[in-house]
C-alpha cells in the first residue's frame, strides 16, 4: 500500500482524525514536503520536541465529519492552527497569506508511516538549544 512518507508527490487518498474521532478527514491529493519543525510554538502546541508536518493543498481536504468542531488559534500574526475543540488534537496549520496551503500534522493520519524515511527538512533547529539531548 501507499501511506505516509513513501507517498510524497503521488496522488492518494489519506485519511486522518483527531483523538476523540469527532473530526475525521480525507486528503485527496499529493503530500508535499515533509518537515520537522522545532520552533517553540510547534513544540509547545504539540507537547513534543517537534511537529512533523506535510504540505498539502487546502482544496484536497474533505471532512467526513466534525468540521464544525474545528477551532482556529492564531499562534503568531498570520499563522492559524486548526484544533479539535473537544480533544484539542492539532490537525493543521496555515498562513493567512497562503490559504491555499495547509500543513497537515502527520500524527493525525491513519496510515502507518514509513519509519525509515527521512523528512525533507528540519527547521528552527537552533531553537532547541538545551533540549537537543532529548532527541
Amino acid at each position: 500500500g501507499c501511506g505516509g512518507f513513501s507517498c510524497k508527490g503521488r496522488v492518494v487518498m489519506i485519511t486522518g482524525s483527531c483523538h476523540c474521532q469527532k473530526v475525521r478527514f480525507e486528503i485527496r491529493g499529493k503530500l508535499g514536503a515533509i518537515t520537522r519543525c522545532y520552533c517553540e510554538d510547534c513544540r509547545k502546541l504539540n507537547g513534543s520536541a517537534f511537529a512533523a508536518v506535510a504540505v498539502t493543498q487546502t482544496a484536497d481536504w474533505h471532512f467526513a465529519c466534525g468540521e464544525s468542531h474545528i477551532t482556529h488559534y492564531e499562534s503568531s500574526p498570520g499563522k492559524l492552527r486548526g484544533f479539535c475543540s473537544t480533544c484539542h488534537s492539532p490537525l493543521y496549520a496555515y498562513l493567512t497569506k497562503q490559504p491555499e496551503l495547509r500543513r497537515a500534522r502527520l500524527g493525525t493520519l491513519d496510515a502507518p508511516l514509513n519509519v525509515g524515511a527521512a523528512p525533507n527538512a528540519h527547521i528552527f533547529v537552533a531553537e532547541l538549544c538545551g533540549l537537543l539531548y532529548l532527541i
